[in-house]
């Protein structure tokens, strides 16, 4: 008959699901060590003990400690289990919760539990509560936009501690106070819009510390041309006029027009082009020669600055005149 005097058991346990111990007799369980409040950071070890302590006869392993999180088992906690006895008829089950790297899901209360002969006994609760310097799950990106257009940019920053404040800065300018109601993440910052290139990033403050946002370029691109028109029209040409648009602080510095022919043999949504030409600006006008009189074409524009390209203005349709 197996004796406790030379029994020590270490017991690993991954993945372990909280099942109900079988038909023993075990009896006097009870926690003499229950889990502790833990204050850690973000990506931190955090370990948790518990011990329980009981009796039961030779032949009766001592039960599995489960871990709960918020009342509910953690059925793929990392958990080491210690049992070893304490006299012929009583034993010591210390169990240890393992968090390689603690995250934010992770805070909250924390028990241990064992199910006996349909009774169940737990631990006085143990928290994790985490500090540290803010940390970002949104950060201003890369984006293109029109020059002049309104925008919206979002910085989210958290704790805890909480609250967490935020500073907007443009091309490492501040543009806010803590004092501000924008400041308070989380935080939108309203442009009624912009005219030239700028880096957008934030700087996120609390009780702890200040944190950094990566850096988000907002690239201020031309407005569409506009007034496409003809201003001179033949059997076989078209001579084209628009007006750039709106570049920012950085000027036009050319056009792309293209044309296509319309008609039962080229659909109206056909992409394929008859007339695909850069042309350097100014003046903003443009000859299409070499058409076929009497026929229908469609025209568009776009022009570009240092910064890219801005959007094709609307097809035009336009008519050759007759032969």
């Amino acid at each position: 008959m197996a004796s406790w005097k030379c029994s020590f058991l270490i017991l690993s346990v991954i993945f372990a699901p909280w099942k109900p111990v079988c038909g023993g007799q075990l009896s006097d369980l009870e926690f003499e060590q229950s889990p502790s409040t833990v204050i850690s950071s973000l990506g931190k070890p955090v370990l948790m003990h518990c011990r329980l302590k009981g009796t039961g006869g030779e032949e009766e392993d001592p039960p599995d400690v489960v871990w709960l999180r918020d009342g509910v088992p953690l059925q793929y906690a990392d958990t080491n289990q210690v049992q070893v006895p304490t006299g012929s008829n009583s034993w010591m089950v210390t169990s240890t919760l393992r968090i390689e790297k603690v995250q934010l899901p992770d805070m909250g209360s924390y028990r241990c539990a064992v199910q006996s002969e349909g009774n169940r006994t737990l631990s006085e609760e143990g928290r994790i509560q985490l500090e540290g310097l803010p940390h970002f799950s949104m950060e201003p990106r890369h984006m293109s936009i029109v020059a002049n257009v309104s925008l919206s940019l979002r910085c989210v920053a958290h704790g805890p501690p909480e609250p967490v404040r935020v500073i907007w800065l443009q091309d490492l300018a501040p543009l806010n106070s803590l004092k501000d109601p924008v400041a308070l993440s989380p935080s939108t910052l309203n442009l009624t819009g912009l005219n030239r290139t700028s880096t957008f990033s934030c700087e996120a403050h609390n009780q702890k510390g200040v944190a950094t946002s990566g850096s988000g370029t907002v690239t201020v691109l031309p407005s569409p041309p506009r007034n496409v028109r003809a201003v001179e029209i033949t059997q076989t040409a078209l001579r084209l006029s628009w007006q750039p648009g709106f570049g920012g602080v950085y000027p036009i510095i050319r056009c792309s027009v293209q044309a296509k022919q319309l008609g039962d043999s080229f659909p109206a949504d056909s992409n394929k082009m008859i007339h695909n030409q850069n042309v350097n600006i100014p003046p903003a006008t443009h000859l299409i020669q070499d058409l076929k009189p009497h026929t229908l074409y469609s025209v568009r524009v776009a022009c570009d600055s240092s910064q890219g390209p801005s959007d094709w203005s609307p097809w035009v349709e336009l008519r050759t005149l007759e032969g």
